[in-house]
């Protein structure tokens, strides 16, 4: 999981959870909301003999929501699970790992880029970067 951030009142995290069964299938659910963890064991609650598998993906700047991401999805060649509960349930195109999908949608967006990892900078780059911005 990554590393929880800070988040102002007004940020939302983008969350995406699966199950063993819906894995194998390569369903995955996409959502924000304030408080991802909180999120996710509100809606499994005790209806469901799974337990979630799961990733806060990262904070989404002002301005993105979820829908965003789903439309970014699509773009990528996921495709929408009709008949799920709610409008959230994707079919990824990476099966081994679908959270990778939205790993790369997130950072499409946010980021600019299609990589699907977060980076830490080296500390020769952030020195770089600071000394650029002085």
């Amino acid at each position: 999981m990554i590393a929880k951030m800070k988040l102002h009142r007004e940020q939302l995290e983008l969350y995406a959870y699966t199950t063993e069964e819906y894995r194998k299938i390569g369903w995955i659910k996409v959502g924000h909301t304030r408080n991802g963890e909180a999120r996710i064991f509100d809606q499994f609650g005790t209806s469901n003999p799974e337990n979630p598998v799961y990733q806060i993906v990262g904070v989404l700047p002002l301005g993105v929501q979820d829908h965003t991401i789903h439309n970014q999805l699509i773009k990528n060649g996921c495709r929408r699970i009709e008949d799920a509960p709610g409008k959230e349930w994707f079919e990824a195109q990476n099966r081994g790992d679908p959270f990778k999908d939205v790993r790369r949608a997130y950072n499409e967006i946010v980021n600019g880029c299609s990589r699907t990892e977060h980076y830490q900078l080296r500390k020769e780059q952030s020195s770089a970067i600071d000394k650029a911005v002085k």
